[in-house]
């Protein structure tokens, strides 16, 4: 069906179908409703065969990559107030392909046209939530800061229609990785535990130094974090602060607890009190990356399938009761794992809203998992870098 509509929407553009940008915008806006109905669903959008472009991919973000692909640049920018095309220069910078979307607009790779370096390059719509302001903002704090696993600020601009960033250009997000090894091993894409408490180590450590500079993140999830490009495929680094929120006031109090607050993060990964609404603390940052540890090593959560309910506060309720019951018993939730992560498990329930983590307890019980799952030495790549590795050379 999906491939189907595709080749029609192909065609409609190719015979000058839409006549002006009002019955493109309708149509585009049908599109997008349709991918989002295969995303909910969760059916795959895999080995699809258009003009010789395969695509291996099941997330939402794969029509627009393939249109992008298929010289379709012009797509890009009706949604949102965001005109550009690859091959544009912004600045000292030109865009040389579209790597995702998101709410509010667009990241690209482009080419530093000053020392010829490829970077990253974050394009938002002028919108009332600012969310880039605050993204650099933060970006800003943790360089200064000599954070360990974040992006280098590279520069940053305004455009009548658009503001901008530049950072450090990344390579696959931990749910790329999961997609790799689902495809060349199945069972459910997961990784060994060593590379998997590897990864979310440095994830932990990205984490530790943005609550440093006294924010949480809110938004804990496997495509908030990536590795570096080929060769640095060890190099983990956060990103997307657009969630972020101060937990600490100006006087350096901890902030009370709001009676209601709106929901922040995916519902996958959100804590049970994010989930009932509550205010979130460095508590809620931990929960969801013990979800992600779990995720990684296993391959999935038992939430993951749940069928969407049609409505908002009902799948709320929903995951909110499910992950209770999983807390209150987490054998299955935690099957198939290292006897260590309950010991993590337990250091994460005990705490509260005001809680400071235990990283370097849980750093150690990491670290002595590793040591006692891996006999690969120092040198050795990990499963992940051996397949990227093989993916490279094959290239």
């Amino acid at each position: 069906m999906l491939f189907v509509f595709i080749i029609l929407l192909r065609n409609l553009w190719e015979t000058n179908y839409f006549c002006c940008c009002t019955d493109f915008a309708l149509f585009w806006t049908f599109a997008m409703f349709i991918c989002w109905l295969f995303q909910r669903k969760k059916i795959a959008v895999s080995s699809i065969l258009i003009s010789n472009e395969k695509i291996k991919d099941d997330e939402f973000l794969v029509l627009l990559n393939v249109l992008a692909q298929l010289g379709w640049q012009k797509m890009a920018s009706i949604t949102s107030n965001i005109s550009v095309q690859i091959g544009d220069v912004i600045g000292n910078w030109k865009l040389t392909k579209l790597l995702g979307f998101g709410t509010y607009g667009y990241v690209y790779e482009v080419l530093n046209l000053k020392n010829d370096q490829l970077e990253a390059m974050k394009l938002e719509d002028q919108n009332p939530n600012q969310s880039l302001k605050v993204e650099i903002l933060v970006l800003r704090s943790l360089n200064k800061h000599n954070a360990r696993h974040c992006c280098q600020l590279l520069g940053s601009g305004r455009k009548d229609k658009f503001s901008y960033m530049v950072i450090t250009l990344v390579g696959k997000t931990f749910e790329d990785i999961s997609q790799v090894m689902k495809e060349k091993h199945g069972d459910n894409g997961k990784l060994d535990s060593c590379s998997a408490m590897y990864l979310c180590m440095q994830a932990l450590e990205g984490l530790q130094d943005l609550h440093t500079i006294c924010f949480i993140h809110r938004d804990v999830k496997p495509q908030n974090f990536a590795i570096g490009v080929h060769p640095n495929l060890r190099n983990v680094y956060m990103l997307d602060f657009g969630t972020v929120r101060k937990y600490l006031r100006s006087d350096g109090k901890h902030r009370r607890p709001r009676a209601k607050a709106g929901f922040r993060g995916t519902f996958n990964f959100a804590s049970v009190y994010a989930l009932n609404l509550d205010d979130q603390s460095r508590r809620d940052d931990m929960w969801s990356w013990m979800y992600l540890l779990i995720q990684m090593t296993t391959g999935t959560l038992p939430w993951l399938d749940m069928p969407p309910t049609g409505n908002y506060f009902a799948e709320l309720e929903q995951y909110k009761t499910m992950k209770n019951e999983h807390i209150e018993n987490p054998a299955v939730l935690l099957n198939g794992c290292p006897e260590e992560y309950y010991a993590i498990f337990n250091i994460i329930k005990q705490m509260t809203y005001y809680s400071a983590p235990e990283y370097e307890g849980i750093y150690e019980l990491l670290k002595f998992s590793m040591k006692k799952e891996n006999s690969l030495s120092e040198d050795e790549p990990l499963q992940y870098e051996k397949i990227l590795n093989e993916e490279t050379a094959h290239k």
